[in-house]
């Protein structure tokens, strides 16, 4: 089922929903605000939602004498479309496979279910939100900081962690409407606090890697590096020339997939082309290190968490 509703006419009234909305045995009917009716049962909606088990019992309209009003079935108006309507109850309906094909309309879909207070479906909305954290962070993590859902604003931030330079006016989304200064310092804060320890994963790799202590030329030597149990080593120019680089966009982007950059790889192998010894070796020895360096990152970052004491 697509998001786009039926093709309606003013002149012609309400339309019939597309399946399985049309069924004739449905007791009562949605009318939404794009004038399609949905057929839907009272039992299903009651289960999921109080707020609709609460319509279903008010009154039917009654004529002047009384008696109950001639209609083939009760009629509910509500403010929804028809698409946000029919992927809303696709959710409720077992069986249902809702087509949510862009993040506005699982926002939207996930207002509609808060606004009805269907408890039941509302983290299968937002596992669909979830899908589109890749491509959008910021987005998914303003609409979750809208509802205070704290594991899924710590998925979206993670994700966020891809933006080089967080906090730049340039990455601003529209869904920042539906969060608050507190909750945007709050993923400022995350994203610094795994700048820091990404800078810091690489710190001991002196100690547990020589793949780049090999060069015994002296003017390959570029500076002692302290590691574990506080010794020193004497590493050639290449690897703290990555080193350094690295550090700098690890900060700006505090994530495993920084390193695989290749601006950063060419850097090094820049620096090393002007030894002999390790023009041969620093190929070789640098992927090896950065897939490791780039474990211990994953490793420091998932070891911060958003901070909701702020």
């Amino acid at each position: 089922m697509s998001d786009s509703p039926p093709a309606t006419s003013e002149l012609q009234g309400p339309v019939a929903a597309r399946p399985p909305f049309d069924n004739p045995d449905a007791d009562i009917i949605l009318r939404s605000s794009d004038n399609v009716d949905l057929r839907v049962f009272r039992v299903i909606l009651s289960l999921v939602s109080p707020i609709f088990k609460d319509m279903f019992s008010l009154p039917q309209p009654r004529s002047a004498n009384g008696e109950p009003l001639s209609v083939d079935l009760p009629i509910i108006p509500v403010t929804e479309t028809s698409s946000t309507l029919e992927n809303l109850l696709l959710y409720c309906y077992p069986g249902g496979v809702p087509q949510v094909s862009n993040l506005e309309s699982a926002s939207v879909i996930l207002e509609a279910a808060i606004k009805y207070d269907m408890g039941p479906v509302h983290r299968l909305i937002g596992n669909t939100l979830l899908r589109f954290a890749e491509s959008d962070p910021l987005s998914v993590y303003a609409i979750f900081s809208r509802y205070g859902w704290r594991d899924e604003m710590q998925v979206a931030a993670r994700r966020a962690l891809e933006l080089k330079g967080l906090g730049r006016p340039s990455l601003f989304v529209p869904e920042f409407k539906y969060t608050t200064v507190a909750e945007y310092h709050r993923l400022l804060s995350y994203h610094f606090h795994c700048g820091v320890a990404a800078q810091n994963a690489g710190d001991d790799l002196a100690s547990t890697c020589d793949l780049y202590t090999g060069c015994s030329m002296s003017q390959c030597h570029s500076k002692f590096v302290t590691v574990t149990g506080g010794s020193q080593k004497n590493c050639s120019k290449w690897w703290t020339t990555y080193l350094d680089e690295s550090r700098k966009e690890l900060f700006l982007r505090p994530c495993g997939s920084t390193l695989m950059e290749p601006e950063i790889f060419g850097a090094a192998l820049t620096k090393a082309s002007e030894c002999s010894s390790c023009r041969t070796l620093a190929p070789v020895a640098l992927t090896k290190i950065r897939t490791l360096y780039a474990v211990r990152v994953q490793e420091a970052v998932d070891k911060v968490k958003l901070d909701f004491d702020l």
